[in-house]
This record gives structure tokens, sequence and C-alpha cells, in this order.
């Protein structure tokens, strides 16, 4: 989700399948916007504590400001989490969601 500075927000596409059908990351460019990382799963709505999940930025860890249930489609569960201006010119990144001490498998992000 990009919000911009006059708090307009839109939402853009983080992949796109290629002619093989290969999923591909789309180069993410923060532009001056803040941007805000939606994640999906099962079973995150059971953790703990919001601060005992994490997601992982090559390392770099932030906690979301929100993980839990997702509105529309039952048993599915959303993360948010406000990408650190500090990922811009990153090129590929690994991002890893953890919740009480139990990982997620990668994903790769593009940031130019």
């Amino acid at each position: 989700i990009r919000i911009k500075s006059d708090g307009t927000q839109t939402v853009e596409p983080v992949a796109a399948s290629d002619d093989a059908g290969n999923l591909n990351p789309v180069p993410i460019a923060f532009n001056g916007d803040r941007l805000v990382l939606e994640l999906y799963g099962t079973g995150i709505r059971q953790r703990s504590s919001l601060v005992n999940t994490l997601v992982y930025f090559n390392g770099l860890a932030k906690i979301p400001t929100y993980a839990g249930a997702q509105s529309e489609y039952w048993g599915l569960d959303q993360v948010n989490v406000e990408l650190p201006p500090s990922l811009a010119g990153a090129g590929f990144v690994d991002v890893v969601l953890e919740a009480d001490g139990r990982f997620s498998n990668d994903v790769a992000l593009v940031f130019r």
C-alpha cells in the first residue's frame, strides 16, 4: 500500500507473472511515500502478542502494525508492516515472518 503525503492510498503489486507463468518480483521504489506491506497466511491470529510477531527484511526486524484475522475471507490472516525507507536501493531482499518463534517461508522483494 502506497501512502502519499496527502494521505491518499493505492494498492500496488509486488509480483507479476511472466509468459511462462513464473511469479517474479516487481521493483519497489519509495519515491518519498510511506509503504505498507500486506502479508497473508494462516495461524497468525493465534500469536500470543503483537510484539512476538516480527517481519524480517534481510535480518532487520520490524514489528507489524497489525497481525490477525483478515476480514473478508474466513480463516485467512493478515499482517501489515511498514517498510523501512532504508530498504530503498537494496535490490533483492528476503522477507520472513516470525510469530511466536515459528517462521514462514521466505519471499523476495526487490527495492530500487
